[in-house]
């Protein structure tokens, strides 16, 4: 009988052994990744799988994942904003209009200060144009004018465009900016301007309507210019770049330029 124990209980022990080292069935223990060759299986644990990294450009939206219309809420001032467009600061300021009203939606407001504070801001950047540039110069060409709004309002929100073409202005809309643009202003025949209407003008594109195929802008040139419409290719084919100055001459191969404003 002690014999027949002691057998028992050696059993008992070298079984337990071969169950831990994993040379007999059992579950107190498992062979490693490296003693199997192959990958540990942790249907439950507290370590999850590892979820593949995100791919860094799915963010940036595709141009199909662009908006066909965007039209932006942008506060409107005409260039003379009492109607006193006998003063020449008045008469030619619509690019320092175009800035006031774009400088102002660049910082999310939607509304414009007074009239008198308008006025006053206008007379300011009209100056730093002088100083600048020279003597009367009343007209400022599209890298000249993106230089005032750089200095004016301490901002490097902006970019200009030479030689757009018209997907290139569509989709600095549709990207959510907003443009200013030269022109020759006769070609834009806004009903609104006094006959002939101006050769030199400067205004904001606001936003595209794709259903009717138009440009929305905030056009100074009128006191009934806010949220004005164009036709997509009457507004492209006016734009034209102008050289700084008093109503100098354009040069036979005036460029097609815009500014870009993003916030």
């Amino acid at each position: 009988m002690k014999y027949l124990v002691s057998i028992v209980f050696a059993v008992l022990v070298l079984g337990g052994v071969l169950a831990w080292t994993g040379l007999f069935p059992g579950e107190w223990g498992s062979r490693s990744d490296s003693e199997t060759g192959e990958p540990e299986v942790h249907p439950v644990g507290p370590f999850p799988a590892r979820v593949p990294e995100a791919d860094k450009t799915a963010s940036i939206p595709s141009d199909a994942e662009l908006p066909e219309t965007l039209i932006q809420t942008v506060p409107f001032t005409p260039q003379a904003p009492s109607a006193q467009w006998s003063d020449p600061v008045f008469q030619n300021a619509c690019e320092e209009s175009s800035l006031i009203m774009a400088a102002a939606w660049a910082a999310s407001e939607t509304t414009l200060p007074p009239k008198a504070e308008i006025e006053q801001e206008i007379r300011t950047i009209s100056a730093l144009a002088e100083k600048r540039f020279g003597e009367e110069a009343y007209d400022t060409s599209a890298d000249d004018t993106a230089a005032l709004y750089r200095e004016y309002f301490k901002s490097d929100n902006i970019s200009v465009l030479h030689d757009l073409t018209l997907d290139d202005l569509r989709d600095a809309i549709r990207e959510g900016n907003i443009v200013v643009a030269p022109f020759d202003g006769r070609e834009l025949g806004n009903p609104h301007y006094t006959p002939p209407g101006p050769i030199y003008h400067m205004l904001v594109i606001i936003g595209y309507d794709a259903d009717t195929r138009e440009f929305v802008t905030n056009d100074p040139g009128t006191r009934l210019g806010a949220s004005f419409r164009y036709a997509e290719g009457v507004l492209f084919d006016a734009i034209s770049d102008y050289p700084t100055g008093h109503h100098l001459p354009r040069t036979s191969a005036a460029r097609k330029s815009a500014i870009v404003i993003s916030r």
